[in-house]
């Protein structure tokens, strides 16, 4: 029976949402990859709730995935200006224009977002794909004049790799920077350029595992070479590390290599050590190679589970080959719940080589790069698990006269081995870490407005050199680590990073322990009576 209207109160109105298709009834039907019922809900949803940029988004990927990518563009653009707050609509919009070399489309979309902190580095990246490396380097560098911690911009401006911009005329901001921030007492004489990401393998835990690996590129050869003499002038560097990918690959590594040694600015070779060919290594090392260090992740079968098989006996033959040719080399070794309980011995083996590394690096598996995000990581370790097969490792190669360290580790699960652990204030002082100048491709500017920076915060330092690298420091390691409950009282709360980001979401900060006693504020404190552990002292 009908209520009267009269004695009754108007009926709520439905939710603007009602009866439309939820979203996660939508992506699974993308995910399943049946677009044509997909296709059928998001329009019915449009048709309730209008045109959202989630909505759009849906109906661009399915028109890409079905071949109709200018279409797709066109969705993806509609989703872009739906919704300005929308990260993953914009980003798919670049994405899509850049693939279709659309960039003039993409290029004044981004120019009429002058108020969008994303805006100004992803322009930056439409001009580098179009060879305007000088323009995407000015807009960077303006960029990190504000913001010289923004870490899209680093990154960017590192895999750009263009000739900084030079001012009309040096002020008294720029003037001399580089002399005065250079050749300091502690400071590594060793820089990085990461020279692309091509790569003829696929380690398990590689920070480039998910790209794109049609998509990779490697540096041109007059950009490196540029950065070489650069940092050799500029920076006093003496050594260049080489990260990728695998730097061997690079077809001008020869010219490249010979151009290094031609300038004082010797080249190390980051690589996986699986060379197909050794006349290609051979020329590299007659060219004037300085070093190679190679990536050895644990005893044979923990490294050939995350490299491929055969792969730890073929890089027993190429040590052998670089004994047989006179080349120094290092070693790298990435810690994981796979290979800890095998450190001690893999550290007994490396180190009783007929032609040990004078070297070794162990760096904690953190999610960083392409794996940020990714969720919960099966092989990642507990700080606390790890501990103990680190510190026997440790004292291994220290008794057979290896120097070794661990990277980006809370120094209070290695007490007594403090000296061993290289966090970011560390990094700039350890003879086997990077300049931060040479890897971040800094310009002069924003070196100065880092040092500012440190001197308005009261950043200890002996020099403004030093103060530079010490704010800079402790600026990326405030950007990813987080200190916990036991660091507000330890003496070691200046100089470590506590636990990444990530860490700290999976596993809490139980495991940190207080080191009671004065607070330690020399990044070098436990280092100085070790003169392989820090930089030349002049």
């Amino acid at each position: 029976m009908l209520k009267s209207e009269s004695k009754s109160e108007p009926a709520a109105p439905p939710p603007p949402s009602a009866g439309a298709p939820t979203p996660r009834e939508i992506d699974g039907l993308l995910t399943a990859r049946n677009f044509e019922r997909a296709q059928a809900l998001i329009e019915r949803r449009i048709a309730v709730c209008g045109a959202d940029a989630e909505s759009l988004n849906g109906l661009g990927y399915i028109r890409w995935q079905l071949g109709a990518r200018e279409e797709a563009l066109g969705f993806f653009q509609k989703g872009a200006i739906a919704d300005p707050e929308d990260r993953g609509a914009l980003r798919n919009f670049f994405d899509a224009a850049c693939v279709l070399k659309s960039f003039e489309m993409v290029e004044a979309f981004l120019r009429a977002r002058p108020g969008d902190h994303d805006a100004p580095c992803l322009l930056a990246d439409c001009m580098a794909r179009q060879g305007q490396g000088q323009a995407a380097a000015r807009i960077l560098d303006e960029v990190l004049a504000r913001r010289p911690d923004h870490e899209g911009a680093l990154k960017l401006r590192g895999q750009i790799g263009a000739q900084p911009r030079v001012p009309a005329g040096p002020g008294p901001a720029t003037e001399g920077t580089h002399h005065r921030y250079s050749k300091l007492a502690h400071i590594t004489r060793r820089g990085c350029i990461d020279v692309g990401h091509p790569c003829d393998i696929n380690c398990l835990f590689c920070y480039h595992r998910f790209e794109d690996k049609g998509a990779r590129r490697f540096l041109p050869a007059e950009e490196i070479m540029h950065r070489l003499s650069r940092d050799a002038e500029h920076f006093g560097l003496t050594v260049t590390d080489f990260t990728g990918g695998e730097p061997s690959l690079h077809p001008q590594i020869v010219e490249i290599v010979a151009h290094g040694a031609r300038i004082g600015n010797r080249i190390c070779l980051i690589s996986h050590g699986q060379w197909r060919r050794m006349d290609r290594i051979d020329r590299i090392i007659d060219a004037g190679v300085h070093e190679f260090l190679i990536s050895i992740h644990g005893i044979e079968g923990d490294h050939d589970r995350v490299t491929n098989p055969g792969a730890f006996a073929h890089i027993m033959r190429s040590v052998e080959h670089l004994r047989s040719r006179g080349v120094r080399w290092r070693v790298n070794c990435v810690a994981t719940a796979l290979n800890a309980p095998n450190l001690p011995e893999y550290a007994r083996q490396i180190s009783t080589l007929p032609y040990p590394p004078y070297n070794a690096n162990f760096i904690v598996f953190s999610p960083l790069a392409g794996w940020h995000g990714r969720g919960l990581i099966d092989f990642q370790a507990r700080h606390s698990d790890l501990a103990p097969h680190l510190a026997s490792a440790l004292d291994i190669f220290l008794e057979r006269g290896i120097w070794s360290n661990v990277r980006y580790y809370p120094m209070c699960m290695l007490p007594g081995r403090e000296r061993h652990v290289t966090c970011f204030p560390q990094i700039c002082y350890d003879p086997f870490e990077w300049d931060y100048r040479s890897y971040c491709n800094l310009t002069d500017q924003v070196i100065e407005n880092v040092r500012l920076r440190g001197e308005k915060c009261g950043i200890p330092a002996g020099s403004p050199g030093h103060l530079f690298f010490n704010t800079w420091s402790l600026l990326q390691s405030q950007r990813l680590y987080r200190h916990g409950p036991a660091c507000i009282d330890c003496r070691l709360r200046f100089i470590c990073d506590g636990v990444a980001e990530q860490y700290r979401s999976r596993f809490g900060f139980d495991e940190l322990c207080t080191q009671p006693g004065e607070a330690v504020r020399d990044p070098i404190f436990f280092r100085r009576a070790w003169p392989q552990a820090v930089g030349s002292k002049s």
